[in-house]
């Protein structure tokens, strides 16, 4: 199985892979999916970072810069990366523009109403790269799990707007 875990400072994923790794072990492969200016984890894990002097985004030339108020991160936890850096087995990064995809793909296809940083992980699931990346080292196809939480609660003002305007890129 993989599972595609949409991260910020880290935490919600870091526990969840936390979870799954005890549960299903290596069965299990826990994938980090961050915006392509805000991947502090991806830096993080890049630069085998020390938990006490976790880099910066705008150290590498990112800007932070997404539509996702979720992940904007610039720095990801010292304290979730030494506890759970661990488990991760790998990283994506999405752009804006395929997370604006998933959310309407979301939407048209099966009436759930995401904000971006939860259609994150629809988005790098789509991204067939990353999966042949990822893949398999020799494993047989796996179940692929989108963990997709936020936006339900969206005003509907707000909501028909990401629906009618976002999509005008």
């Amino acid at each position: 199985m993989i599972v595609y875990l949409p991260c910020g400072v880290g935490g919600a994923p870091g526990g969840i892979a936390c979870g799954l790794k005890l549960i299903f072990g290596a069965a299990c492969l826990c994938v980090v999916v961050e915006p392509v200016d805000a991947a502090s984890m991806t830096l993080a894990l890049a630069t085998a970072a020390s938990p006490d002097d976790m880099p910066s985004v705008y150290e590498v030339g990112l800007r932070n810069d997404t539509i996702t108020d979720g992940l904007a991160v610039p720095r990801a936890s010292g304290f979730v990366f030494a506890m759970t850096g661990g488990v991760i087995d790998g990283t994506v990064t999405v752009s804006d523009a395929q997370m604006r995809t998933a959310m309407r793909m979301a939407w048209t296809g099966a009436g759930l109403r995401l904000e971006p940083s939860a259609a994150a992980s629809i988005a790098a699931m789509h991204d067939l790269e990353a999966g042949e990346r990822l893949a398999w080292h020799g494993r047989a196809p796996a179940i692929q799990v989108c963990w997709a939480t936020g936006g339900a609660l969206l005003p509907d003002k707000e909501w028909k707007a990401d629906l009618e305007d976002r999509w005008k890129m």
